[in-house]
């Protein structure tokens, strides 16, 4: 890869898959101690501390970003991650407080990373060509590792101990920290350009092609929201506290694996296709959900799933996400005013977050009091069907405001 860069392209690669891996173990960690020490409902409690955390990472990000470069802020993040999972290994039988507590600072402090590594990277390649390559060997990397990464850390957990995962997951933020700091030393760049969130509510509010994307955004996120809150209870019933440190792993694999294979397979559908491709690919969406959704009835009962059958609906919601991701972006670039483009998807983030928060909460609540449940599963077939209608009235919009 050729550049005017002096950035090692295979160590930034290396670091950042480290980085998702570490991210992995994380959550892996979590939910397995917050399963076998308080049951489904603890785990239900995490994933609902990490959508709180996602909804208000942007304005930390805001926050930090007035006060520090990107890379030292990145370097901070990282720093305070690493510290907040020792009180942890200290304490195995840690309250479900300190474990929703480090769930969500944890999150929280992810929300500072990922939004600054792109900006590094955009003033890094001010060329197009050069920036769309790295970006697709830095997506790679990231597929694999958010693949690989979670088996590998609920087999970890299983077979060694939580603690050495912990242990492996504070090294993976160490490394990474102590990268990010050589790399604020050698170059000044700036700031993040501060935002005015305005202007993206705003056009929200007066362009209804920009609401529907919105919209859609937000169902296809649900889909994301309920498998997190139903996981723990299909797992706890079907397969065992035992070997839930696997069964997350395996379900955070299978779903990464979905979205990369389902995006990998889109993308090349639809790259020379009209607007109206996009509709086979609602459709996929929708279909996905709705064979997910009948995987889930023996979970429903509180039946036996397995391995396979949590791959299985892990995998298909992957697709599912994957295929509404597509259109999504596709949508929003076609509707949304290029000068407003990153406001208006900053401000779209902090809705869509903010109401993924709230549904996990709700789901939570109808989870727990009804073990699952028919409620369940009739929200989620509700939603594939909701699903491919907002996707089919988007692009109807796009196609409607699209030059003749």
């Amino acid at each position: 890869m050729n550049g005017s860069t002096t950035v090692n392209p295979r160590l930034f690669f290396v670091v950042s898959a480290f980085n998702q891996f570490g991210g992995s173990l994380t959550s892996v960690i979590l939910l397995t101690l917050a399963t076998i020490n308080y049951g489904a409902q603890g785990a239900v409690l995490i994933w609902i501390a990490f959508y709180v955390a996602v909804s208000m990472g942007g304005m930390l990000a805001h926050i930090l970003g007035r006060h520090l470069t990107g890379l030292l802020a990145i370097f901070v993040s990282e720093i305070a991650r690493a510290i907040l999972l020792l009180p942890i290994v200290v304490f195995p039988d840690c309250p479900l407080l300190l474990l929703c507590a480090t769930q969500f600072a944890i999150w929280l402090l992810e929300s500072v990373y990922h939004p600054n590594r792109y900006s590094f990277i955009n003033q890094m390649f001010p060329e197009q060509k050069q920036k769309a390559e790295f970006l697709a060997h830095l997506q790679t990397f990231d597929s694999i590792a958010g693949v690989i990464g979670p088996v590998f850390a609920g087999l970890l957990i299983l077979s060694v101990s939580y603690r050495v995962g912990l242990l492996l997951d504070i090294a993976t933020y160490v490394v990474s920290a102590v990268y990010w700091r050589r790399m604020s030393y050698e170059r000044n760049l700036r700031h993040l350009p501060r935002s005015n969130l305005m202007a993206g509510f705003r056009a929200l509010l007066d362009n209804s092609q920009v609401r529907n994307v919105n919209v859609a955004r937000i169902l296809s996120n649900a889909l994301f929201v309920f498998w997190g809150v139903f996981l723990p209870t299909a797992v706890v019933h079907g397969i065992g506290v035992k070997y839930s440190s696997l069964a997350y792993g395996v379900s955070a694999g299978a779903m990464a694996a979905g979205i990369a294979i389902g995006g990998y397979g889109i993308s090349r559908y639809i790259r020379n296709s009209h607007m109206g491709s996009l509709r086979v690919v609602i459709w996929l969406a929708a279909l996905a959900v709705f064979f997910a959704g009948m995987a889930m009835l023996p979970a429903v009962y509180e039946r036996a799933v397995g391995f396979a059958g949590i791959a299985m609906i892990a995998s298909l919601l992957g697709v599912a996400i994957a295929s509404a991701r597509t259109v999504i972006v596709v949508a929003g670039q076609q509707v949304t005013p290029a000068p407003i483009l990153h406001l208006v998807m900053a401000a779209g983030d902090s809705v869509v977050r903010i109401l993924s928060a709230a549904l996990a909460m709700m789901l939570g609540v109808l989870v727990n009091a009804n073990s699952g449940g028919g409620l369940a599963l009739l929200y989620i077939l509700a939603l594939a069907c909701l699903s491919s209608l907002a996707g089919l009235r988007v692009i109807a919009l796009v196609e409607r405001a699209m030059p003749k």
